[in-house]
């Protein structure tokens, strides 16, 4: 049996990362934006640590309704449901995303969308509103991606391995 951890958050979408037996996700609330990097170098938001997974692998924006996806260096090495992932691609209900062996389930309570690409303009009003977050998370612009203590314990154990 799988082991995992849990974030028990009424989220809109979440990204479940299933690696090495074990599944940590992150939520993502309605009206509150975010942007995170996945890929394997120190920066990243999403890190994963595997010899298949680029530096920056792809890009995640919720706009605060939409989980939006796109291989920002358009490589064709990220598939989403089966297809190259190399513009702005919405999740609708959810998607599986696939990269070397890795695999992320995505999942949204969003409705298709009548745009082609996530609402920046959200992403900046939550980014000049959000003067609470700290140094590194400044950096990142993930201030609104809320994760369960045991996960952050799991993952600050992780980084000191």
């Amino acid at each position: 049996m799988a082991q995992g951890t849990v974030v028990d958050i009424a989220a809109v979408a979440r990204i479940h990362v299933i690696q090495a037996g074990a599944t940590r996700q992150v939520a993502f609330h309605c009206g509150k934006p975010s942007r995170l990097v996945v890929g394997s170098d120190a920066s990243a938001t999403l890190r994963l640590e595997q010899p298949e997974v680029a530096p920056r692998q792809f890009d995640v924006v919720w706009d605060g309704s939409q989980l939006w996806l796109q291989d920002s260096l358009r490589l064709g090495r990220t598939f989403v449901n089966g297809r190259t992932l190399n513009e702005w691609t919405p999740v609708v209900r959810q998607a599986m995303v696939c990269f070397g062996s890795m695999r992320l389930w995505m999942t949204s309570r969003s409705e298709p969308p009548r745009v082609p690409a996530p609402d920046f303009a959200a992403l900046d009003r939550a980014a000049l509103t959000d003067a609470h977050q700290n140094a590194r998370l400044r950096l990142s612009d993930t201030s609104r991606i809320e994760l369960s203590p045991e996960l952050l314990r799991a993952f600050k154990e992780q980084d000191a391995l």
